[in-house]
């Protein structure tokens, strides 16, 4: 279904192979695009993103992964568990991040950019949502003592996803005029 999206920038051409057999190949027509910022930026972008991203799942095994009162609550576990998505969809994105590319496709721009701008703020989301969660066990009065450094990861894991919040827009793409 994913690929049928870009099947408007494409062209079907026939040609004859080596042997003379008649072949036929897709030629790109759509539109060309480029970063906005520079190659060092775009970079500087893509580590960012990936460290990050390995920071924050970092931050999330230890409170899935304990046998705790935390990791059998479900309004925190289930947002936790959510943002390992966000989490994949950015670091698929910084691997396509390729400061060399002057001009790339549409299915390429919308992998990059696209992807960047719609996976923080739900990354940031579903944190916040495991963290007042959080809040709310404290509230309630249950949440025992040795569950704080759990609760300290979580509020980490926030605060990096926080971070990312004004990258959001530095992978951004402009059409190229091919006319030029």
């Amino acid at each position: 279904m994913g690929k049928r999206k870009y099947v408007s920038d494409y062209a079907i051409e026939d040609y004859q192979n080596e042997k003379g057999k008649l072949r036929s190949r897709r030629i790109y027509q759509g539109k060309y695009y480029r970063f906005r910022n520079t190659p060092e930026e775009v970079k500087k972008l893509r580590y960012t993103i990936i460290v990050v991203c390995g920071l924050i799942t970092a931050l999330l095994l230890p409170v899935l992964l304990a046998d705790s009162s935390l990791s059998r609550t479900v309004y925190i576990v289930l947002p936790s568990v959510l943002s390992f998505a966000p989490v994949y969809l950015l670091v698929a994105a910084a691997v396509r991040l390729d400061p060399k590319l002057e001009r790339f496709t549409r299915e390429h721009r919308d992998k990059t950019e696209n992807r960047i701008r719609g996976s923080i703020p739900v990354l940031v989301a579903f944190l916040a949502v495991a963290c007042v969660g959080c809040a709310a066990e404290c509230i309630r009065g249950n949440f025992p003592s040795g569950e704080i450094p759990y609760m300290i990861c979580l509020v980490a894991a926030l605060m990096a996803a926080i971070s990312l919040f004004p990258l959001r827009k530095k992978g951004d793409c402009d059409p190229i005029d091919e006319n030029l």
